[in-house]
């Protein structure tokens, strides 16, 4: 008697390697692609909090006359500070950019690598019960560049009251 595996035996071996290797792949690369989408959402929450953050902290400096154009799906705001001076929040999707305009500079709120996917409707802005404006409604889509999940896009909102 032959003391050696049959071809037909080293044949199932393989094919039963084979097939538990691919299984494995297949799962652990699902495994990764998830963890990798958990940590895109998770940067651009972050970079969207960041962003509320500063738009709400610069409409607390609100002094003088807001300008929200028709108050409907702006993407820009301009209003007076309390020394004298006009601040722009804009949203600019050419140009990739949620910004804060002043006489002190202009600055992207926007982390590099999270891209804008819509803010058609930046601005809303609320007069009611009077005449001035007395609420801002912020809302914006972002996303991330390149990749394979740059299709992927949040969007978010935000309020602020306005206090004179």
């Amino acid at each position: 008697m032959s003391k050696a595996f049959t071809l037909i035996e080293t044949l199932v071996v393989v094919g039963i390697t084979g097939l538990l290797i691919v299984s494995a792949g297949g799962v652990l690369t699902g495994f990764l692609k998830a963890k990798r989408g958990a940590e895109v959402s998770k940067t651009v929450q972050a970079a969207a909090a960041a962003v509320t953050e500063r738009l709400k902290m610069n409409l607390l400096e609100v002094a003088g006359s807001i300008n929200c154009g028709t108050g409907v799906g702006e993407t820009a705001l301009t209003f007076e500070t309390g020394n004298g001076g006009q601040t722009r929040l804009i949203c600019d999707y050419s140009g990739n950019k949620i910004a804060s305009e002043s006489a002190h500079g202009n600055y992207n709120l926007l982390n590099e690598g999270v891209i804008i996917v819509n803010c058609a409707e930046f601005i809303n802005c609320t007069t009611l019960p009077s005449t001035e404006i007395s609420l801002v409604k912020f809302k914006f889509s972002l996303g991330v560049s390149g990749g394979d999940l740059g299709s992927n896009s949040w969007t978010f909102e935000s309020k602020v009251a306005i206090r004179k």
